[in-house]
């Protein structure tokens, strides 16, 4: 019998405004608030004593949602490695890093879809219901009048690509032509004493699109959800979570836009628009954009891609941007189509590492211990 053990710590601390969150889910327990530099070892030598108790044949991190695998089990790695040394013991940690830089030979990256399962699953209930329009939609259902704006780009938690995306748009006095949002523009990053990355243009003041917006107030006012002003423009900006190599980490972000039949461009890391297509197969809205800049090295020059193609989209008129949206219809219901065939195909949303729970051509008996991810519970709501 194999038999596998599934850790669920995840550690992750978010900046908003001046106040540092974490949230700690140690094998199927949450636990919100602050933990001491005391509480956590202690909580890990528990839970390494129950997986050596238990004597699994191999060990699963469920870290699907997330790319940053080395920072959050930055506390973990250590007793782990050990464990895995002296019991002669291997590991497979469930991430979106694609650099498949292991922290350890005893430990294996399996690169997987994501949000994308997180996304559907955070819908289900409304989805059951009908009452789901973002994932519902067969066909786009697309506004009576022309949107009133040319493109839309929000950005919540701050991070460096997201300012100079920003403070690009306000450099070429762009703001009024699209709907742009940046929750906590006083955080700013010291890359040394003399390169200080902060704003050159904007002028640091907060900016939204729903004067009542409070970010988690309610479930249409989380990430998951369309934000009112998110059809009245032609086309959305991505300013993904991430942006340096590797971290192809398709989030919300982009699958609202894939959802919803809008056209869109990503600032991410270089090759994020060629990984869609050769990971997700998607198609690309060569009517509406021009993706050079997506193989550009430099995010500073990524960023002045997307700025040119918005300048050029910007001297185009109604008819002519609805004779794109018209074009491109094609491609957008294929997009969805595509991320709908993965969710159901379980050979590619189901990581490997987990195959062996349905696919009797491996004939494996197990046991699991654990927390309860979302994959198992994808399984079983469809019967795998």
């Amino acid at each position: 019998m194999l038999k596998i053990y599934k850790v669920g710590i995840y550690e992750d601390a978010g900046l908003h405004g001046d106040e540092m969150v974490k949230y700690y889910h140690i094998y199927g327990r949450s636990v919100q608030g602050w933990m001491t530099e005391q509480s956590f070892p202690q909580r890990l030598l528990q839970l390494f004593k129950e997986i050596k108790d238990f004597d699994p044949d191999h060990i699963i991190i469920d870290c699907h949602q997330e790319c940053d695998h080395k920072l959050i089990f930055k506390n973990v790695y250590p007793f782990l490695i050990s464990y895995l040394n002296q019991y002669n013991k291997n590991c497979t940690v469930i991430t979106t890093d694609y650099s498949q830089e292991s922290p350890n030979p005893r430990i294996t990256l399996e690169a997987n879809y994501g949000y994308l399962l997180g996304f559907y699953r955070d819908h289900f209930e409304n989805i059951m219901a009908g009452k789901c329009p973002i994932i519902n939609y067969i066909a786009p259902l697309l506004p009576e009048e022309s949107p009133t704006k040319l493109f839309t780009c929000y950005n919540h938690r701050a991070s460096i690509h997201r300012l100079k995306m920003v403070d690009a748009l306000v450099r070429e006095n762009l703001l009024d032509k699209g709907i742009v949002t940046y929750a906590y523009p006083h955080i700013y990053w010291h890359k040394s004493n003399d390169d200080t990355i902060t704003w050159k243009y904007h002028d640091r003041s907060i900016l939204r699109d729903e004067p009542d917006f409070k970010y988690r107030s309610s479930l249409e006012q989380t990430g998951n959800y369309l934000p009112r002003s998110f059809m009245t423009a032609w086309f959305d900006i991505v300013t993904e979570s991430r942006a340096d190599p590797y971290e192809f980490f398709v989030t919300e972000k982009t699958l609202k836009s894939l959802f919803a039949f809008k056209p869109f461009m990503i600032l991410g890391p270089k090759g994020f628009h060629h990984h869609l297509v050769e990971k997700y197969d998607l198609e690309l809205y060569t009517e509406w954009f021009n993706y050079d800049f997506d193989l550009l090295d430099n995010v500073d020059d990524r960023v002045e891609g997307i700025i040119d193609n918005v300048k050029r989209l910007m001297e185009l008129n109604q008819w002519q941007l609805k004779d794109l949206r018209h074009r491109a219809m094609v491609k957008l219901i294929k997009n969805k189509l595509a991320l709908t065939n993965i969710i159901f195909d379980k050979y590619r949303i189901i990581p490997k590492c987990l195959q062996g729970m349905f696919d009797k051509k491996l004939n494996v008996d197990y046991e699991v211990k654990g927390i309860e991810p979302e994959f198992v519970n994808h399984m079983k709501t469809l019967g795998w």
